[in-house]
């Protein structure tokens, strides 16, 4: 077990690596993540969530110098060490403003995705760059069955806190992979059968879901237009949210919709 400390500076070497947890690349590098929100570390600890625990090891606690360790209440008290920061310090690591002992993890390495690889189910092909949008649709997710999201390059990292806060704790149970970025997808050729979200297409209410098959979300803001062969993609490849008095839902909603229409599928069919 590591050595408690205490940190009041700025400069502290561990105090700039817990900072660099707040942003995407800084969890890719140091392959660690904070865990924010007193209800969520709490049903991290619980007895019931011994598989989050294997799956995602405690690294320490982190907490306001003066403040009561949440840790030593439980079995990790021996095993984890405890950083305390300055009540300055610590607001900058708390980037969500939970003002509650915050739990370092350490983040599984995300593995790269086959594209030539058949989907087992529906399986997400997601390139959302804002954390918060992420994570709520990786709730919806979750709430709909689906086993696996495929994040490409340009997406945030599952394991923002931001991404974790939105989606209810709903990342730490889903499965990711990485892919390329999604300018250089070629959908005609891998990814198959894969199916967009798009403007224009069948309507989710009619289109017969096969049982295994990638859906693919657009960007936010150019949605399909950056796809490299986007032009080359049938009519019958897309599929629609049929919407009144707006053009469009966000990509989080829309994709929602299509998730719960194929869960609905899935049932009947059952």
């Amino acid at each position: 077990m590591k050595k408690d400390v205490v940190i009041e500076s700025s400069q502290n070497s561990i105090f700039k690596s817990l900072k660099e947890l707040s942003s995407s690349s800084g969890i890719k590098k140091q392959s660690q993540f904070i865990l924010m929100g007193e209800k969520l570390i709490q049903e991290f600890l619980s007895s019931k969530s011994s598989d989050l625990q294997k799956k995602f090891p405690m690294e320490a606690e982190i907490l306001v110098t003066g403040g009561e360790s949440i840790i030593s209440k439980t079995k990790f008290a021996n095993e984890v060490q405890k950083i305390f920061l300055s009540p300055a310090l610590f607001k900058e690591v708390d980037i969500i403003g939970t003002h509650s002992n915050l739990l370092l993890l350490k983040a599984p390495a995300i593995q790269q995705q086959d594209p030539m690889v058949t989907p087992a189910g529906l399986e997400l092909i997601c390139p959302l760059g804002d954390p918060s949008n992420l994570g709520a649709l990786t709730r919806s997710a979750v709430a709909f069955g689906i086993q696996k999201m495929i994040l490409t390059e340009e997406a945030s990292h599952p394991y923002h806190p931001k991404a974790i806060k939105s989606s209810a704790g709903a990342s730490l149970h889903m499965n990711f992979s990485r892919t390329i970025s999604f300018p250089k997808m070629e959908l005609v050729h891998q990814f198959k059968p894969s199916y967009l979200l798009d403007l224009d297409g069948t309507s989710i209410e009619k289109f017969k879901w096969p049982q295994n098959l990638f859906l693919i979300v657009g960007e936010e803001g150019p949605g399909f237009q950056r796809l490299k062969d986007y032009k080359n993609i049938s009519s019958q490849q897309k599929i629609t949210v049929s919407t009144a008095n707006v053009e469009s839902l966000n990509a989080t909603v829309a994709t929602s919709c299509a998730l719960f229409a194929f869960s609905t599928s899935k049932q009947k069919i059952n």
